[in-house]
């Protein structure tokens, strides 16, 4: 069966069409979630309470299918789905050019350096006089995604780091960056005209749709990070690397300090002397990736505005 083809359709029509992939895709992988609960676990995914007590037998490897299952069904595959639907044989849909050495060791550095400023950020995302009831809320949110999280990574044994490292680093790494700058920067740019304005865009709705809002500020400013990063290198993988090594790191700093490792970091007193190293290193950094970025005729069309 031939895949439809939508090159040809307006963006905004685009967009409907990966709205509903999503909703299709979505749709299938969470009733598989629930026969792989049912007939596996002999969990009922229908009872509210069935999370309540993390001990029990399945509950934990039920909420790892379903993180891996969400991500798949609400990211990856739509992403896939849709970039065949916008196949052409002159190129890929996506960026895919492969990184050079240098590409992937400041992309390294870019990782480490960016932690301070970022951490920085969180302080100051939390400090935001947002009143009482919206606090509660947030605050409410907050402890259910912690929750959350220390049933995923487990007790901290080597087989729970490596399922954590999968589930909340290599899947989300890969699936998210397919989507958000492989789908929805593109589809927003062809929209706008303006690549800027699609990389901020596509920043806002990838931190807004993780529901964290504690982290709001520094999750968009990597978003918007991670888009430039493909922009410049013309490559879906170096966004890929930068988001898989920032998510590892951060399991690992669960597995050391436990999942209210960002409550701990919030209500430590903001180092200066780290925090300007930090920030000259990620500036550093990100100008050197504009400033050599590679200059090959062959990058699509939309990241031309660039150059």
């Amino acid at each position: 069966m031939k895949t439809p083809n939508i090159r040809h359709l307006n963006p905004m029509l685009q967009m409907f069409v990966l709205f509903g992939l999503i909703f299709i895709t979505l749709f299938l992988v969470m009733l598989l979630g629930k026969l792989v609960a049912d007939w596996g676990y002999g969990i009922n995914l229908l009872d509210p309470d069935f999370a309540k007590d993390p001990s029990a037998e399945g509950v934990t490897a039920v909420q790892r299918w379903l993180m891996v299952l969400n991500q798949l069904g609400f990211f990856l595959i739509p992403a896939l789905l849709f970039g065949q639907m916008m196949y052409s044989e002159e190129q890929s849909y996506f960026p895919l050019k492969k990184p050079n050495l240098m590409q992937f060791g400041l992309a390294i550095v870019l990782v480490f350096a960016m932690q301070t400023p970022i951490d920085f950020l969180l302080r100051l995302n939390s400090s935001l006089p947002l009143g009482d009831e919206v606090m509660s809320d947030i605050n409410e949110m907050e402890v259910k995604a912690a929750f959350m999280i220390k049933q995923l990574i487990g007790e901290g044994s080597f087989a729970d780091v490596a399922i954590a490292m999968i589930i909340l680093a290599i899947i989300p790494a890969i699936a998210e960056e397919f989507f958000f700058r492989g789908v929805l920067l593109q589809t927003f740019r062809a929209s706008f005209r303006n690549a800027h304005l699609a990389v901020w865009m596509t920043a806002i709705v990838f931190s807004f749709i993780h529901m964290q809002f504690l982290g709001f500020i520094p999750r968009m400013m990597l978003g918007a990070l991670l888009g430039y990063l493909m922009v410049w290198s013309g490559s879906i993988w170096l966004s890929i690397i930068v988001h898989f090594f920032n998510n590892a790191l951060g399991v690992f700093l669960m597995f050391q300090f436990g999942a209210e490792v960002n409550t701990i970091s919030q209500q430590a007193e903001t180092n200066w002397l780290m925090l300007s190293v930090g920030s000259l290193f990620t500036i550093g950094t990100i100008y050197f990736f504009h400033r050599f970025r590679l200059k090959d005729q062959n990058h699509q069309e939309p990241f031309n505005t660039f150059e």
